[in-house]
């Protein structure tokens, strides 16, 4: 079968053998992969893995069938990206997410889905109603993420609320809190960022534009770098919130530059790290309609087309 893998020279197309399932797996039939700026900072690492976190597939066979199984069969799915080992201290008492074993599809140490086949654990399948399409619910993963930041700080009730970011994962975040509080804006540099937000119904200012009065009760940070922590540490105010929703990996060549923590320090701030969120209450939100996501695809591609990975794009495997 044919696979997009990681390497120290950026992802490749190969071929593989088809993935064997063992007990408490499936083999996936892959039909959609969502491209994110996760898939690409991953696209380098070694060792080389199936890139791809963000799938939709259908159950093709079991590693091992049960009567309690076997209803998977044929079912249309979403991943969740995080495999559990289920044994632990820490799956044990109640933090599974935060699984001392723990590997994710494409991006730490198990093959993801830019494959035509993927062997996953069943508990990791959520059942995709009819009425959601392949594309739509390749978002899920992202959706599901964006919610796990309102379950972890308060969103409804905050006066001023900013999301920093280029890219979907921003405009997903800014979409999914506007739910619940509409004073909610997207801070970002690119014209299409600020374009996007202005389709979505969503509030926006350029970067450029905006002083750093301290004065945001949360400040999501969606980039990564010490200058975003920089950024949202002068938006926040004193005893304010600054989410960090991703870690971005310095450019080749380069190290990554030292964060100044010092605002944080005197300002008395709360940093919360945010992580995959839940996929059932994911997928009730696209199949609602709540969160627009299908004109955030900037492009479409079949699988032995999607080199280079360009965020924003679904793959059809």
């Amino acid at each position: 079968m044919k696979v997009i893998v990681s390497g120290s020279r950026g992802p490749a197309l190969i071929d593989r053998p088809d993935p064997a399932a063992r007990d408490g797996e499936c083999v996936v039939r892959v039909k959609s992969v969502l491209i994110t700026p996760t898939d690409v900072r991953s696209s380098h690492r070694e060792p080389a893995i199936a890139l791809g976190h963000c799938v939709i597939g259908t159950v093709e066979r079991l590693g091992a069938e049960t009567p309690a199984n076997r209803t998977w069969l044929g079912k249309r799915v979403a991943v969740h990206p995080v495999v559990r080992c289920g044994t632990c201290d820490r799956c044990l008492g109640g933090l599974s997410a935060h699984c001392r074993n723990r590997t994710i599809l494409g991006v730490e140490g198990r093959d993801g889905g830019l494959a035509e086949r993927l062997a996953v654990p069943i508990a990791n399948l959520t059942a995709l109603p009819d009425a959601i399409d392949d594309e739509r619910a390749s978002f899920a993963v992202l959706i599901g993420e964006a919610l796990e930041a309102t379950r972890q700080i308060r969103v409804d009730g905050k006066a001023y609320i900013t999301v920093l970011g280029d890219d979907i994962v921003a405009l997903i975040t800014a979409q999914v809190m506007t739910r619940l509080n509409a004073a909610v804006r997207v801070i970002a540099r690119q014209p299409a960022t600020l374009a996007a937000a202005e389709k979505l119904g969503v509030k926006h200012r350029h970067a450029d534009e905006i002083g750093r009065r301290g004065d945001q009760d949360v400040v999501v940070d969606c980039v990564g770098t010490a200058e975003s922590l920089a950024f949202a540490s002068a938006l926040v105010r004193s005893r304010g919130t600054v989410v960090l929703k991703a870690i971005a990996a310095p450019a080749a060549g380069t190290t990554a530059a030292a964060a100044d923590l010092s605002p944080i320090v005197l300002g008395e701030l709360s940093v919360q790290g945010s992580f995959y969120g839940p996929l059932p209450e994911a997928i009730e939100l696209l199949g609602k309609r709540a969160v627009e996501v299908t004109s955030l695809i900037e492009r479409r591609v079949a699988l032995d087309a999607a080199l280079p990975l360009r965020s924003a794009t679904v793959v059809r495997c």
